[in-house]
């Protein structure tokens, strides 16, 4: 049996003691936490109210705000609007504040139903019972306490109708209100709104020229901006090595200007060959500032050769162009449009005999053989079916000369297979992503540019059988972890205890009778284990999640969720409810498909009180850590006692994932979201069946509202460019819970051996699935694009701009890849060892004054 199914029979075995216990532990620690919250805020806001503090830098009417009365953080962050919490916090905050509302109005509309359901489940004849379950007041409170062919079964039935249009109609108001927000968000003048990313471009298109040419037919007079992704893979790992090595030297500095001599260290360690006692294995030593100088040099060197490396390479391909162009002769709008014809019609055609050829077809032929000749002149087959990672593998295992030679001898090689093009016209941005580029459905896909501060620039640039592989091998490992995460955990759980340990491990059996300290210490690893293997799966995820070649951060955090949604759905819920492993459930399952609705009918009445305890443990203790910031104050008195704070850039730079308190990321719903679906299943689950569970829900809904509002406003540095990538997936899962909350109830009615009231509830289901495809064939595409209506409206609004106009600034250059910006040779910021150290001077300092600076820092050795 597994770990929640070991909690969920011991709080059966006493309902009311187990809830009891568990409000007057956890709802203790929720007032203390409360009230300790209240008197640290004033006492220390760059932990608590993070985000005012940098807002306050730059405004000065707001150092000194007024003095907050006691508790007037909750109705202050209630008095935000949703239109303030869109344009200070992003549309995916905004989502997840509006799914906690949703979650309280469905709970309270549970609560109203009690009323109804309460008297007539507590009024109910049982004469099959009379153990403690039955005699408990929760249990006669409870579906269960319904005796079989009861008129009284039809009154759950009629609650579920009630619950589940309702929740249709809030499922379907709440799309409709995230329509209107993301066009809000998509009718802004930023540079996403204004671009596009193109991804698998054919060869002929993975230059600037001709992409730019290709669009400029389609779209006159629109394009501001066109830059193709470039493979500087090895570009991205020498500027990340010229980091560390700068880092490294300033360090070495305020060693040396601290305890006034030099600082030494060892290079060419082995920790191998020092295991194996080999001689040499130690390495030699160097003096630290002479050795980190000369990197540094060397690594300023390297930087700029292979960036001009890669420039290189773009000029040749331009000068073929040009070359072949002129060769050709005139190459017009339509030879353009014939290169995009797919592999099959190009061998189709070229298999033809000219015999065979219709003669009021041979310019048509001819364009297409210039068209082939100019595409063939930047590469060929094995340059296009080349496999992206491994190509990138192989490039940063190549040496200087190498990627060079092949850059000069192949310099398509030095292109990826995307780019990202800016538009003037929000119209152009929009029919340029509906609009199909190629019969080839795998060639030219458009999509939605992301924030250029969002970019996942690892999976730019992946061909589409690479993406579609990482897809399928992540679905398939996931689906497996999901199934079958509760062998793990059920074998660490059945260590818990030494008597186990004896069994499972007999050599043990010695140890622990010649020393019996070791028994209490085995005591301890099974918690310890258990701890680590749960925080494990959200981890392993978000790997996958990352190798699935989402363009954005965003998109691999809502596919993340995705993950943790249905992890949360059979781990916590299924697991919990029916009874032995989920292998063998499965393979019962499997066997007998009807069972499983009779196992949760079976399972479920009995399981409220787990619940409810699961709920009490999330308000009172999960929220209590948020507001309190308890993980990031943990991390950052690891990051105080351990990370290295000489200069000002180990500082403020996180050190193996810790940081300082006051430096804050943006709001990520991800893992609260998952929990919080959780509780949604649970609320639309028991509102029929034990509706004493949805008082709990309600407040959590309630609470969480409360602390997470506050933290986003005042805590969460903000998401304003966020898109709105989860709440299509939280739709999903809302239908998922009321078809699994309808089939729970389908169970029980039929364990109660009534009739009709099991095929109302099979029409409910099928009502749930037709409102779903209304939605699913409404709603996502309208969310997806912004009207072409309101496009044409805004750009007439703004103004029609020819491309070079500078109203459209901030899109030059705002998509070039960061590595690219850095030729610029870097030194040690010397001037952060004086005391009046500040960001103006660190702006101009390491380039204008080293020199002068590094005098001064000698002459102090």
């Amino acid at each position: 049996m597994s770990t929640t199914q070991q909690d969920a029979a011991a709080a059966n075995a006493n309902p009311s003691g187990t809830i009891k216990t568990s409000v007057s532990i956890y709802f203790s620690i929720l007032v203390a936490g409360v009230l300790l919250f209240e008197c640290l805020r004033t006492r220390f806001r760059h932990v608590y109210d993070s985000r005012r503090q940098e807002e306050h830098v730059f405004n000065v009417s707001t150092l000194n705000p007024p003095r907050d009365r006691p508790f007037s953080w909750i109705l202050t962050g209630f008095q935000v609007s949703d239109d303030e919490i869109l344009h200070k916090c992003g549309l995916d905050t905004l989502t997840f504040i509006r799914f906690l509302r949703l979650g309280q109005k469905l709970a309270l509309l549970a609560v109203g139903c009690s009323a109804v359901l309460f008297p007539l489940y507590a009024t109910a004849s049982v004469t099959t019972s009379t153990d403690q379950s039955s005699s408990d007041p929760l249990t006669r409170i409870s579906m269960s306490n319904l005796p079989e062919r009861s008129g009284r079964l039809w009154a759950p039935t009629v609650v579920a109708f009630v619950i589940a249009i309702f929740a249709m109609r809030l499922l379907a108001k709440e799309y409709k209100l995230y329509v209107r927000y993301r066009h809000r968000v998509l009718s802004k003048m930023e540079a996403p709104q204004y671009s596009v990313l193109m991804t698998d471009l054919p060869l002929h298109l993975r230059t600037r020229q001709t992409l730019e040419k290709y669009m400029s037919t389609i779209f006159p007079s629109s394009i501001r901006n066109v830059y193709v992704a470039l493979e500087c893979a090895t570009l991205e790992k020498l500027v990340g090595q010229r980091e560390k090595v700068r880092g490294a030297l300033e360090h070495a500095l305020v060693k040396c200007e601290v305890s006034r001599k030099r600082p030494r260290h060892r290079e060419g360690r082995s920790w191998t060959g020092m295991l194996m006692c080999k001689p040499g294995s130690r390495g030699y030593e160097v003096d630290s500032i002479d050795y980190f100088q000369d990197q540094l040099a060397t690594l300023n060197e390297k930087v700029a050769r292979e960036i001009c490396s890669i420039e290189d390479a773009q000029s040749k391909l331009a000068i073929q162009i040009e070359e072949h162009e002129r060769d050709m002769g005139s190459f017009d709008d339509e030879d353009e449009l014939e290169l995009l014809q797919t592999e099959a019609g190009r061998r189709e055609t070229n298999t033809k005999s000219t015999q065979d050829v219709d003669p009021k077809k041979a310019p048509l032929l001819s364009r297409r053989g210039r068209a082939e000749q100019l595409r063939n002149s930047f590469g060929n087959n094995d340059d296009d079916d080349i496999d992206d990672k491994k190509a990138r593998r192989q490039e940063q295992e190549m040496n200087q000369e190498e990627r060079e030679q092949i850059r000069k001898e192949r310099p398509i090689r030095a292109m990826r297979r995307a780019a990202f093009v800016s538009f003037t016209s929000l119209m152009s941005t929009q029919v340029a992503q509906q609009t199909l580029q190629s019969e080839d459905l795998a060639c030219m896909a458009v999509m939605p540019a992301p924030h250029e501060d969002d970019i996942n620039w690892g999976n730019i640039g992946l061909q589409y059988r690479t993406r579609a592989f990482g897809m399928l091998i992540s679905s398939l490992i996931s689906a497996v972890i999901v199934l079958f995460w509760t062998i793990p955990t059920a074998f660490v759980a059945s260590l818990a205890t030494v008597e186990s340990l004896r069994r499972a491990l007999p050599f043990l059996n010695t140890a622990f009778d010649e020393y019996p300290l070791l028994q209490d210490i085995f005591k301890q690893i099974a918690p310890l284990a258990l701890v680590a293997l749960s925080g494990l799966a959200p981890i392993v995820f978000n790997f996958l999640s990352g190798r699935e070649g989402h363009p954005s951060k965003t998109e691999v955090r809502a596919a993340l969720f995705t993950k943790l949604g249905y992890f949360q759905l059979v781990q916590i819920f299924f697991v919990t409810v029916i009874v032995g492993t989920i292998l063998d459930s499965l393979k019962e399952i499997l066997d007998q498909p009807k069972k499983l609705v009779s196992m949760l009918g079976r399972s479920m009445p009995q399981q409220s009180t787990f619940f409810i305890s699961y709920v009490i443990v999330q308000t009172g203790l999960g929220l209590v850590l948020e507001l309190l910031r308890v993980v990031p104050l943990v991390m950052s008195a690891l990051f105080a006692l351990l990370a290295p704070k000489h200069t000002r850039r180990e500082r403020n730079s996180a050190w193996f994932g810790l940081r300082n308190i006051g430096q804050t990321d943006p709001f990520d719903p991800t893992n609260t979201l998952a929990d919080c679906f959780l509780v949604l299943l649970v609320t639309l689950t028991f509102a029929p069946i034990a509706p004493l569970v949805c008082y709990f829900t309600w407040f959590f809904f309630f609470a969480s509202e409360i602390v997470y509002r506050r933290q986003v406003l005042r805590v969460y540095k903000p998401t304003c460019f966020a898109l709105g990538a989860y709440w299509p997936r939280m739709f999903k899962f809302c239908i998922i819970a009321l078809v699994v909350a309808q089939l729970t109830l389908i169970g029980i009615l039929s364990l109660k051996q009534t009739t009709v009231p099991p095929i109302f509830v099979i029409v409910l289901i099928v009502i749930v699935l037709l409102f779903n495809y209304h939605v699913i064939t409404l709603y996502p595409r309208a969310a997806k694009y912004l009207p072409l209506m309101d496009c044409v409206r805004l750009d007439s609004a703004r103004g029609l701009h020819e491309p070079t106009t500078p109203k459209f600034f901030f899109l030059d250059n705002v998509y070039r890849q960061p590595a690219m910006n850095q030729r610029v040779p870097i030194r040690a910021d010397y001037r952060m060892l004086v005391n009046d150290y500040n960001e103006e001077t660190a702006l101009s300092s390491s380039e204008i004054h080293s020199l002068e600076d590094q005098q001064v820092v000698m002459s102090a050795v």
